[in-house]
Order: C-alpha cells, then structure tokens, then sequence
C-alpha cells in the first residue's frame, strides 16, 4: 500500500491493520523492516533512518523498548537496553575513538558506571550532567588510582590505603 506522502508497506494485513511481518518505507526515506501489530512497530525489527542510524532490537508500539542495539552515523553504538525511545537500564556505549562506557542509563542519561579512555584511564562513579560528580574513583594508566569526593581529589588511594594500615 502506498499512502498520499510517499511512504509504502509490503507484506502482511489482517483485518486492514499492519501485522506480522512487512517493510515499511517512510516518506524522509526512512525504513522499518521487521514485526507489526495493530499497525505499529511491535516485536523484533530494524530501523534505518536517512541520516544512516540504524537500530537493530525489540519494539513496543511504535517504540525501541527491550533489548536492542543502535549503531549512529558517526560510528558509535549503544547496546543494551531501552524504556519508551530512551536508553534505560544498563547498557553500553563506545565511540569511534575507541573510548567506552559501561553501565547504568536513565532517560537518555548516563547515571553511574566505568568510563574508559584510549590511554586506559578509567573513571567509576556517578556522572550527573556530563559532568562527574559524587564519590568515584579514578584510575590512571600508569596505576595511580585517586578517590574523588564531587570532583575534588580526597587523596592518592594508595595514600589513603596506607593511613588506613591496609597496605604497608
């Protein structure tokens, strides 16, 4: 079926309503290829937009919400899990450069979790904001680790580990 904007269906009907499997090719060129019901995207399938993103992953009326994996234009993916179009829940991120994070979402939002740069530093805590913030730790490349309380170093770890007599 062809509608009056351009945008096409293939495949399967039941009772005038989209269902099963089909292709669907959106006006902006868009296209869904996977499960329907009711006329909405629902069950496992793939979505390909014009700028070149691509989702890969469950559906729930008309929304990515499961498990699923985005792969952006610029190469970075998210894998893991979605809430109503949102990253939601644990999931992960990695970027063309190589640099990765792992761990909690929520509305699109990375909460807490391991950060990891090229050169092998690594940031865990919570992060509000972009920014970082809260009780975290830090690790550096060459194995410095640092305790951070809001974004301020507290102490060498490994200072704090000896003033604590846990490592002598």
């Amino acid at each position: 079926m062809t509608w009056r904007d351009g945008s096409m269906y293939k495949e399967d009907w039941v009772n005038d309503y989209m269902e099963g499997n089909g292709v669907m090719r959106y006006a902006d060129e868009s296209v869904y290829a996977g499960q329907r019901h009711d006329d909405k995207r629902t069950g496992i399938g793939t979505m390909i937009w014009l700028n070149g993103d691509r989702y890969e992953g469950d559906w729930m009326d008309d929304c990515m919400d499961g498990n699923g994996v985005i792969t952006y234009a610029d190469g970075s993916v998210y894998n893991e899990q979605w809430i109503i179009n949102d990253r939601s829940r644990m999931g992960s991120m990695t970027w063309p450069n190589g640099e990765k994070f792992v761990g909690i979402w929520l509305f699109d939002t990375i909460i807490s979790g391991v950060y990891t740069w090229t050169n092998g530093q690594k940031y865990e805590g919570f992060i509000y904001d972009a920014g970082k913030s809260g009780s975290a730790f830090l690790q550096t490349k060459v194995g410095g680790c640092y305790l951070k309380e809001n974004g301020k170093t507290i102490s060498s770890f490994l200072t704090l580990l000896r003033a604590v007599h846990l490592l002598v």
